[in-house]
C-alpha cells in the first residue's frame, strides 16, 4: 500500500484506520479481502472513507499523550468555543464516556466499566483525565465533540494515542 508522508495506517481486526495529512486525500489505496478459496481487491481514494461535510477534518493527526502506570493522563479536548458544546463522546476500542455541560459543571456518564470511578473532566477545558492508569488503557482514543448553534450542528473529531510506561528502577552494581 502506498501512503503519503505522515499518513498512519492501523488495523484492528476487520477495521482499517487511516489517519492522513492534508494533501494525502487523493492517494489510492487497494483493499483486498481474502478467504481460503478466493480474494477480491478494490482500489479506492482515501477521501471515500471520510465523514461528510458536516464533520471537521482539520486536525486528524493523533495527539500523543504519555502516562505512567498507576498515575493519571490527560487527553486535551482543545475546544475553540466552549459555549457551543452539546456533548463530547469519548471512545477507545469501545465507548468510554459521554460528557455534557450542566451549568458551570459537567455531567460524565461512564459507558465502560473499565473506566468506572477513574475519569474526571474539567468544566473549563473539557479535557479527559484518566486516573489510576492500567496498561490496557494504552491505545487509540477519539473525542467526537458535538457543537451546536441556533441553526447548525457540527462534529469535530480529535484523535489521540495514549502510551503508558511503567516506572523502572536502575540499580548500580
Amino acid at each position: 500500500m502506498s501512503k503519503g508522508q505522515g499518513t498512519n495506517v492501523f488495523t484492528s481486526g476487520p477495521i482499517l484506520i487511516l489517519n492522513w495529512k492534508p494533501g494525502d486525500h487523493d492517494l489510492n489505496y487497494t483493499c483486498t479481502a481474502r478467504n481460503p478459496v478466493s480474494n477480491s481487491s478494490r482500489t479506492v481514494l482515501a477521501k471515500e472513507f471520510c465523514a461528510g461535510s458536516t464533520a471537521s477534518r482539520e486536525n486528524n493527526a493523533p495527539v500523543v499523550v504519555t502516562g505512567i502506570l498507576g498515575e493519571s493522563a490527560i487527553l486535551p479536548a482543545d475546544i475553540p468555543d466552549k459555549n457551543k458544546i452539546d456533548n463530547i463522546n469519548w471512545a477507545s476500542r469501545t465507548p468510554v464516556a459521554v460528557v455534557t455541560p450542566e451549568g458551570t459543571s459537567v455531567n460524565i456518564i461512564t459507558t465502560h466499566l473499565n473506566y468506572k470511578g477513574r475519569l474526571n473532566v474539567s468544566s473549563k477545558t473539557y479535557d479527559l483525565q484518566i486516573n489510576h492508569l492500567k496498561m490496557e488503557d494504552a491505545g487509540f482514543y477519539r473525542a467526537d465533540i458535538n457543537l451546536k448553534t441556533s441553526s447548525t450542528s457540527t462534529t469535530i473529531t480529535k484523535n489521540y494515542t495514549l502510551q503508558i510506561y511503567s516506572k523502572t528502577m536502575i540499580v548500580d552494581s
